[in-house]
């Protein structure tokens, strides 16, 4: 894992921390890491497979909402990982 994707993924977990117990819709969460690191050019593809390997490893979870597609949460791992990152 390289420094860019290290840091990707643990603004995830940050901004997902943030929206508190809402989710948060993809193209919100895909927005917010884009103007946090607005100084990198980040591929689509590198951002979902960074999104992914963070759900993946158990720290985040989606699900379908019909009026808003895809959104995204928190686990409880997450959460006590996004803490430990304040």
């Amino acid at each position: 894992m390289n420094m860019l994707e290290l840091g990707v993924r643990q603004f995830i977990l940050r901004a997902l921390l943030a929206a508190g117990d809402r989710p948060m819709v993809d193209s919100t969460l895909r927005s917010v890491v884009r103007q946090a690191f607005a100084h990198v050019a980040i591929a689509e593809s590198d951002l979902s497979k960074w999104i992914v390997a963070t759900e993946t490893a158990g720290l985040i979870t989606s699900a379908d909402d019909t009026a808003s597609g895809t959104v995204w949460t928190l686990t409880l791992i997450g959460t006590l990982k996004a803490k430990q990152l304040k």
